[in-house]
């Protein structure tokens, strides 16, 4: 695409509405309040073309959101100036220099590994980026959250995560005309940068200009954090979400309010909608609100615009399936995918942090001490010198509460479960930056072992920044190029296993990631929770019979992942426990998965 075109549709998607907006408003840091509210208008563009039943083709789009630009401008026109930005967070002694050596080498990691290995997180490629790819690819998102089979078809999981993320890579992908993966690198790096400022600019505020640079160095330390913004996931917009909500309100009184409270709104809508627990960083805005004396009438502006600016996805989701937060149970309130929540109780009994406590209080010991030994005590400790900021500890709790709620139905396990983490990292590296600015004030032999300690950590923390997910404990050196910047493109793997399934073919499974790989084969891959998989659960039916109802659904092979549903599936199909038990099974070289062929009679199930 003709490169003027695609900066103008980029900049009208995430920054022209915003930024006049923002101006209009006279907000603060308008630059990243252009982003936030772009981002927001965009999502809202995109629901509201869809709910009116518009082909959501690139120039459907781009016309929206030139109608929306110009209606934005001629809002602001009155406010609108433009101004050379100043340097103002430019280090200026040789203790902010030396701080920000660490942020600034973190940063060109995590860039070169966003273009060389985009959308790296374990199921980024069939949630966050493939919702983006089949808006692409169809126009439309109405069979998202799916329900019928038909929907599966188009969409794997049992999903109705608020696409956010998603909607920004379908953008992107449509301003370029192709899908391009190597280019979602642009958010990525724009959210750390972006975290970065907020978090720099709350420090600053609350313990001065040496606890700012402190505070980023230390994040910039948090490989845990890193990696939940790598990926590409929602993660990095979540932590941008609650960092930018608390700076706009901590600094109301210094412009007006009105208008801080308006960008706050959108800073709290953007993490509600890019995922469910988002509507707990609302909390965090109100426990600041109430910190800084907010007028109860701006207060309620606050609460009634992140409402407005979020309620509608939810809405649809309602109406559509049930269940606002569908399949997330919610009591017995709403509808569910019996089959997906079934998994999720699964997940609980595996993963639960009550279930074998001290042996997962061990492994986050393994992980704080690993890949955020900085943060987490220093934080901890700057938790006291901010004592009175207790919109800062109310918060951490909030969003601390948030990741244990997410713990035991994280399929992916505890590391994983860590991602959702990313805003706790930010406040606590705020809390460790007003530590550790006091302590080293104090005398030179202090500032000296600060500053080695912080030094040694930074190095420590790079290498595993290049490596992450992998543990500096189990890759060898010699590998680490290839871990973090050898070329990888999403999805490139198929097990070998599976190349023996001819194109036309229907399989049942549990992977999503096969799903997405074997598309372009022309296989189609049944997940377990479609209607056309539920006779595997009918426990009065044999397995031979529901292999021959299968096979009326032209599912002819059996694809099974050898990891965390197994032990479900197998109690509760009569299929799959037949298989497991008593057929014999070929595992491919990633020893995580088996394929069956189903007979073409009723007599028996053969192995592939």
């Amino acid at each position: 695409m003709n490169l003027i075109l695609l900066f103008i549709s980029l900049s009208m998607a995430f920054v022209l509405p915003g930024a006049a907006i923002a101006m209009r408003l006279q907000s603060r840091a308008k630059g990243a309040a252009a982003f936030i509210i772009s981002s927001v208008l965009l999502f809202e563009v995109l629901l509201f073309l869809q709910i009116t039943g518009r082909a959501l083709s690139f120039w459907t789009v781009f016309s929206a959101l030139g109608i929306l630009s110009l209606f934005a401008f001629f809002y602001g026109a009155k406010s609108i100036r433009f101004k050379v930005p100043t340097l103002s967070m430019a280090p200026s002694s040789p203790l902010e220099v030396f701080l920000s050596i660490p942020v600034f080498l973190s940063t060109v990691i995590l860039a070169f590994r966003a273009v060389l290995q985009p959308l790296s997180g374990y199921d980024t490629t069939f949630r966050w980026s493939w919702l983006g790819e089949e808006i692409f690819s169809t126009g439309t998102f109405s069979f998202y959250p799916p329900l019928s089979s038909a929907d599966f078809v188009h969409y794997f999981y049992v999903d109705a995560i608020p696409p956010m993320c998603q909607f920004s890579y379908f953008w992107l992908y449509a301003s370029l005309g192709e899908v391009r993966f190597s280019w979602t690198a642009v958010f990525t790096i724009l959210q750390f940068l972006l975290i970065l400022f907020f978090c720099f600019r709350l420090a600053e505020k609350l313990a001065g200009r040496t606890s700012a640079f402190f505070a980023v160095a230390t994040l910039s330390t948090s490989v845990i954090f890193f990696w939940s913004v790598l990926m590409g996931q929602e993660t990095g917009l979540t932590a941008l979400s609650v960092g930018a909500t608390l700076y706009f309100i901590l600094t109301a009184d210094e412009g007006d309010q009105r208008g801080a409270m308006v960008v706050a709104a959108f800073a709290t809508a953007l993490g509600v909608l890019s995922r469910e627990y988002g509507w707990a960083f609302l909390f965090c805005g109100l426990a600041a609100a109430h910190f800084k004396n907010i007028k109860r009438r701006h207060i309620l502006l606050y609460v009634a615009l992140v409402t407005a600016l979020a309620v509608p996805w939810y809405l649809r989701t309602w109406i559509l399936s049930g269940n606002p937060f569908y399949s997330n149970p919610v009591g017995r309130l709403f509808q569910v995918n019996a089959v997906h929540c079934a998994l999720l109780r699964h997940y609980e009994s595996v993963f639960s942090l009550t279930v074998e406590p001290l042996q997962k209080l061990d492994f986050l010991s393994f992980l704080v001490m690993s890949k955020s030994l900085l943060v987490v005590p220093s934080g901890i400790l700057g938790l006291w010198v901010l004592r009175r900021h207790y919109w800062l500890h109310i918060s951490l709790v909030v969003c601390g509460l948030a990741w244990l709620a997410s713990v035991s139905h994280t399929a992916g396990g505890l590391f994983y479960s860590t991602r959702v983490l990313s805003p706790v990292f930010v406040l606590l590296s705020v809390a460790s930056g007003a530590f550790l600015s006091k302590l080293q004030s104090r005398d030179w032999l202090i500032r000296s072992t600060i500053i080695l300690v912080v030094g040694l950590i930074s190095v420590t923390a790079l290498l595993q920044e290049i490596i992450v997910p992998g543990h500096l404990e189990t890759v060898q050196s010699k590998q680490w190029y290839r871990e973090g910047f050898a070329p990888q493109a999403p999805n490139a793997w198929v097990p070998p296993l599976f190349e023996g399934i001819p194109p036309g073919s229907r399989c049942l499974s549990d992977w999503a990631g096969a799903w997405v790989a074997m598309r372009p084969r022309g296989i189609e891959v049944v997940p377990v929770w479609s209607p056309d998989a539920a006779p595997i659960f009918d426990r009065g039916r044999s397995a031979d019979e529901i292999a021959h109802t299968l096979r009326e659904h032209n599912i002819r092979w059996v694809m099974v992942s050898l990891v965390v549903n197994l032990d479900h599936l197998k109690a509760q199909s009569p299929l799959y426990g037949a298989l497991l038990q008593t057929r014999p099974w070929r595992i491919s070289k990633s020893g995580k998965f088996a394929l069956y062929s189903l007979a073409d009679d009723n007599s028996a199930l053969e192995s592939f």
